[in-house]
C-alpha cells in the first residue's frame, strides 16, 4: 500500500508541481501577497483533508501543521475558504484533465458535469454563558447547536 501511495504521489507532484500551484493561486486572486499561510502546503492540506471520510477544516488544519510544523490557528484556515478558493480548485481541475489527457476531448467529457465544488463542514456551537440557566446541557456540557455548512 505504501508503495501505490508514494507512485501516486509523484504523480499528483509531477501533474502539479509546487510552482504550478502557486502559479494558479496568484491567477485566481487567492494569493495576492505573501502571508503566514503557503499555498501549495494549503492545497495539498485542503485537497487531502476535505477528502476523507471525516474530512473538515480541522483535519485540513491538522494535516496543515503536520506537513509545515507551523501551529497555523483554525481562523487563519477559516480565512482561505473563499469564493477565490472555489476559483483555484476549478481552474485546477481543468488543468489536471487537459494535463491527463492533453487535451479534454480526450476524457471524453468526464469532468463536463462538475461545475463547481462543494465543501462541507461541521462545527459544534456553544451558547453564551446567559443562556445556560435556559438550555442546559447533560452533566457538565453545555447546550449548543452543531451546524453543518455547504
Amino acid at each position: 500500500m505504501d508503495r501505490w501511495l508514494n507512485i501516486l504521489g509523484q504523480e499528483l507532484r509531477y501533474l502539479l508541481p509546487s510552482r504550478s500551484v502557486r502559479e494558479h493561486a496568484r491567477a485566481t486572486d487567492l494569493v495576492e501577497r505573501n502571508r503566514h499561510i503557503d499555498a501549495v502546503p494549503f492545497f495539498w492540506s485542503f485537497l487531502v483533508g476535505t477528502t476523507q471520510s471525516n474530512g473538515s477544516l480541522a483535519a485540513v488544519q491538522d494535516l496543515y501543521k503536520a506537513f509545515t510544523s507551523d501551529p497555523v490557528a483554525y481562523s487563519s484556515v477559516q480565512q482561505w475558504v473563499t469564493t477565490d478558493l472555489t476559483e483555484l480548485l476549478t481552474d485546477i481541475c481543468a488543468h489536471i484533465s487537459v494535463e491527463l489527457g492533453r487535451t479534454e476531448s480526450a476524457l471524453e467529457g468526464r469532468f463536463e458535469r462538475f461545475r463547481d465544488v462543494f465543501i462541507s463542514d461541521g462545527t459544534t456551537c456553544t451558547l453564551s454563558a446567559e443562556s445556560f440557566d435556559e438550555f442546559p446541557g447533560l452533566g457538565d456540557n453545555h447546550a449548543g447547536a452543531k451546524l453543518h455548512v455547504i
